[in-house]
Order: C-alpha cells, then sequence, then structure tokens
C-alpha cells in the first residue's frame, strides 16, 4: 500500500519524464528537421523513366508497293500495315541545369517503326500480277520495308510522334518535378526545340 502511495505521488513526475524522453527522441531522429531538398539527376532521370522502348503513336498505313525480285520480276504490293514509331529510352539524354532549376530533355531525331501487316477479313495483301513467283514471304518483307519507308517519310506521323513522346515523358516525371520545383524543356539530339 505505501508503495502504490508513492507511486501516486511520483506519477506527475514519471509522466513529464516520459514525455520529455519522448520529445527527445524525436528531435534526434529529425522529425522536426527541414525537409531534404532533392537533387536531381541524369540517373534519377533515367530511373524515373525505365522502361527499353516506348511507342509514341499508332497509325495504320494502306500502301502500294513497287517491287522488283531479281529471277521472280516486277509488280505491286497492295497492304494494309499497323505502323508504331517508337523511341528507345536509353537514347534519351538530359542536360541539367542547376542554377535555373531545368531540365532539359533530348530527344533522338529520329524514331524507330514497327510494322504489323494486318491480314484478317478487313485487310489483307495481294499482289500484281496474280501469277507471278512471289512467295508469301516476299510479299510481307516488301510490305514490312515500304511500310518503315513511308513511315520514315511521314512528317505529320513523326511529329505526332515527338509530341506523344514529350507529353508521355512529362507525365511520368510530373511528380519528381512537383517535388523539386524544376522545369522542363525539350529539344531533339540536333539541337532544334521540339
Amino acid at each position: 500500500m505505501v508503495f502504490i502511495k508513492k507511486l501516486i505521488e511520483f506519477s506527475p513526475l514519471i509522466v513529464t519524464l516520459i514525455i520529455v524522453a519522448t520529445i527527445i527522441g524525436l528531435f534526434s531522429v529529425g522529425v522536426f528537421d527541414k525537409p531534404e531538398e532533392t537533387l536531381i539527376t541524369s540517373s534519377t532521370l533515367t530511373k524515373a523513366i525505365e522502361t527499353a522502348k516506348l511507342a509514341t503513336a499508332k497509325y495504320v498505313q494502306n500502301g502500294i508497293a513497287k517491287v522488283h525480285i531479281d529471277g521472280k520480276g516486277d509488280g505491286y504490293v497492295l497492304y494494309y500495315a499497323v505502323v508504331k514509331p517508337n523511341v528507345n529510352l536509353e537514347e534519351i539524354t538530359y542536360d541539367i541545369n542547376e542554377e535555373k532549376q531545368e531540365i532539359i530533355v533530348i530527344i533522338p531525331n529520329k524514331f524507330t517503326f514497327d510494322v504489323e501487316i494486318l491480314n484478317d477479313e478487313d485487310h489483307n495483301y495481294s499482289f500484281y500480277p496474280k501469277e507471278s513467283k512471289w512467295t508469301a514471304k516476299d510479299a510481307l518483307y516488301i510490305c514490312e520495308t515500304d511500310a518503315k519507308q513511308k513511315a520514315e517519310e511521314n512528317t505529320e506521323l513523326i511529329k505526332k510522334a515527338q509530341e506523344s513522346l514529350t507529353n508521355t515523358i512529362e507525365v511520368l516525371m510530373k511528380p519528381l518535378l512537383n517535388e523539386s520545383g524544376y522545369t522542363i524543356a525539350f529539344k531533339s539530339s540536333a539541337g532544334l526545340e521540339v
């Protein structure tokens, strides 16, 4: 009984000691410290956009390829293809201006193209003259080559692919930019504004 009375007498002191110890503990682990400033580096940006290849657009192309195959003659192939411009994200580089708090994303000038020849009820390829010695493999190779060549020359497709790429990078980097206060700008690897 005496022990309980003494404990009750010292309880305000015990509670005060527990509160002081808790506050000292919180200060020691840095709970009340100012948040650390985010340091942005090229590796941070590369990690924020971690994927190997990014398809930037999708385009259905209806084409006619003029063909000459040695020993198999001349002719034409009519085809439908889905063309997807894409970029290898390892080719994207970053120039970081700490003073202006600006990130300049340098994107490649050229895109690579994935081509899928459509061959279904609504879309199929055909070649003329019908009695040619071409194989289906010949026709598919011709169609893919022609679709890639025409896509490389399609400035509207390239422009849309660049816009899609810059929008995608902005969305992927937005959380990092909001946290750090940096702005973003884009240039092509030829040094032109995008």
